[in-house]
């Protein structure tokens, strides 16, 4: 699932654990080859670790957990397989498993902000507000974790907007560049990215209705 889906779901009125609700993706995402998974989440949940930061690995497991669950779902694997059989019958084109996973879970963070408009700006101030400097040595033995870039990758995370785009299928295109770039195989349309956007637009007003029921079970599940 995607940050504002994590978000939407699990978060309270403290920062420490709505920080660890999307921290494991920010971990993945500020150098490549980093090993953060659930293991080595639990591997950080010890009885040593003060009360703060043992929220935040909490909230990190319920991170994996709902992860765990919503790819192994029944909805996850339809609509993928909709997804891509949705964009070879409008485009003619293919688009692989990879991206049209990463691609709903966008849509569903789009359909998410048509429900509470105001939700990144909520998201985004809880990442500005929020010292990660006090929690960094915690991840210092991670495989591939890097001190600085991870520091640097925060704040340039706190003060971007592409969750802002969210609601725009031409800025869709470009968070689907900026993903799949910095995870390492960047995303390449089998048609003209205009013809792509207008087909998202279309895939995602087809699949809105099924949203809702996902997001409830997820809650459930959390």
């Amino acid at each position: 699932m995607n940050f504002l889906t994590h978000y939407i779901i699990d978060k309270t009125d403290d920062i420490y654990h709505n920080i660890g609700l999307t921290l494991p993706d920010v971990i993945v995402l500020h150098n490549r080859g980093v090993g953060f998974r659930q293991k080595t989440a639990a591997q950080l949940c010890g009885s040593d670790i003060p009360g703060d930061f043992r929220r935040m690995c909490q909230a990190m497991m319920r991170h994996f957990r709902l992860d765990k669950w919503f790819h192994s779902s029944e909805f996850f694997s339809s609509s993928v397989t909709f997804i891509q059989n949705e964009f070879h019958r409008l485009t003619g084109g293919h688009i692989a498993f990879y991206y049209a996973h990463i691609l709903l879970e966008i849509l569903i963070d789009r359909h998410i902000l048509t429900i509470h408009p105001d939700l990144h700006r909520m998201f985004y101030a809880e990442y500005e507000r929020f010292n990660f400097g006090t929690i960094v040595h915690h991840f210092e033995n991670v495989k591939n974790f890097d001190r600085a870039k991870f520091i640097d990758f925060c704040d340039l995370f706190a003060h971007s907007t592409f969750l802002y785009g969210y609601s725009d299928k031409h800025d869709i295109i470009n968070s689907l560049h900026k993903v799949t770039r910095r995870m390492g195989l960047e995303i390449s349309f089998s048609c003209e990215e205009s013809i792509a956007a207008d087909t998202i637009d279309e895939i995602f007003y087809e699949m809105q209705p099924s949203f809702d029921g996902c997001i409830s079970e997820a809650k459930i599940i959390s």
